[in-house]
């Protein structure tokens, strides 16, 4: 499908026509489908994430701004469903709650645990320093998974300012803290 056509099928789409809906759906859920599956593993919850994508997608059609093109809009957007499944199911796990209440343990016998122990001093040592406002965010950021959206609406402020504080303390992370730390913490945080 030409980008021309494409436009007039979005157009359609966002004045209500039910036909351009189809069209677009048709064109785009298996593969949206095969992507949220390759990076869940579950049949039910990567059908689940796309059909929620294509619901809402539907219901604010009249709002909606695509700003580069539509199939890169979908993938971005199944891309956030995917982080916030995981987000969510992190928050539901053991480690979370224990983390969360300062109360995780860690098992000194193992080389692990002691990498885990010394990056979380770290982390916590480096977060320490960054300025108050900075170091609220980033903590409701990445310590208690809140979106930017939210994070925003807690704190009265826009977006973009969230935005800004969560890139300057990453910024100061890494400048800070050598490569397999922060490389540890990612994976100890989002996965």
């Amino acid at each position: 499908m030409s980008d021309g056509e494409m436009k007039i099928l979005l157009s359609q789409f966002q004045n209500g026509d039910k036909e351009a809906f189809e069209i677009i759906y048709n064109l785009y859920w298996k593969e949206l489908y095969f992507h949220a599956y390759k990076r869940l593993g579950d049949e039910d919850h990567a059908e689940e994430l796309v059909q929620e994508l294509f619901v809402q997608l539907w219901e604010k059609r009249a709002f909606l701004a695509i700003e580069k093109s539509l199939k890169a809009y979908l993938f971005g957007n199944i891309k956030n469903r995917i982080l916030h499944f995981y987000r969510e199911k992190y928050k539901q796990s053991a480690h979370y709650e224990a983390s969360s209440e300062g109360t995780l343990e860690f098992n000194s016998d193992t080389e692990q645990g002691i990498i885990q122990r010394d990056l979380l001093e770290k982390i916590d040592l480096l977060t320490q320093k960054l300025p108050s406002r900075s170091r609220d965010i980033f903590e409701l950021s990445r310590k208690k998974f809140l979106s930017n959206k939210e994070i925003a609406e807690k704190l009265n402020i826009s977006e973009k300012t969230v935005q800004y504080h969560i890139h300057i303390s990453l910024k100061y992370l890494r400048a800070n803290c050598p490569d397999y730390l922060l490389y540890s913490f990612l994976l100890l945080f989002w996965w």
